[in-house]
């Protein structure tokens, strides 16, 4: 269904990129909801894929930035050398794409 899928895209690219730039933690709870409100007003059967789409992808999105997640403040609040916003961004740029690249196979 053409109309399945674009409904999961959009919740995967808003979870990834807000959790990149908010914790992932709080978007699932702010978009848990609306995801929800989609789905009784498209009359959807069962909402736990998109739900799924929402929890993997927010925690994928999480690991880009440096606010992402606690682990990723943790790690550079360890680190004994000074990282930086740009820094990080680029060491996590391709394992969050290949993560984004083997979710999205795995949901559609």
């Amino acid at each position: 269904d053409g109309c399945r899928w674009k409904r999961s895209a959009k919740i995967m690219i808003m979870s990834t990129l807000g959790s990149a730039a908010v914790m992932n933690d709080s978007i699932v709870l702010i978009f848990s909801s609306v995801v929800v409100d989609l789905n009784v007003r498209h009359k959807v059967d069962n909402s736990l894929p998109y739900m799924l789409s929402l929890a993997s992808t927010a925690n994928i999105g999480s690991a880009l930035t440096l606010t992402g997640n606690p682990q990723n403040i943790l790690i550079v609040s360890l680190a004994y050398d000074d990282i930086g916003w740009v820094e990080f961004l680029t060491n996590m740029l391709l394992p969050v794409l290949a993560a984004t690249v083997i979710n999205s196979t795995m949901m559609f």
